[in-house]
């Protein structure tokens, strides 16, 4: 929805900042990684598939996370991170 950012950061990554209460359970959607445990905190990394697509984790505390994705891949994960949050309960 409304809560986020995009940043790209070179090298053909993007940094996509989701906040709010309801990452996790975006993370959730299409992905294979349990981001909903409580152990996956501030400080905190992992490397995934989300929607077929390699991201990277980085939780910056209780309400932000950023995910690095492929440059390649950025608009389609926007597009269904979008989608994904207009059908969740968050």
């Amino acid at each position: 929805a409304d809560d986020g950012a995009l940043t790209a950061i070179g090298g053909g990554t993007v940094r996509i900042r989701l906040s709010g209460a309801g990452w996790r359970t975006l993370l959730m959607e299409g992905g294979v990684f349990n981001a909903e445990d409580p152990a996956f905190s501030a400080g905190c990394s992992a490397a995934t598939i989300i929607d077929h697509v390699n991201v990277r984790l980085h939780v910056v505390d209780d309400d932000i996370c950023h995910a690095y994705v492929p440059l390649s891949y950025s608009e389609a994960m926007i597009h269904f991170w979008k989608t994904a949050a207009l059908s969740l309960t968050l």
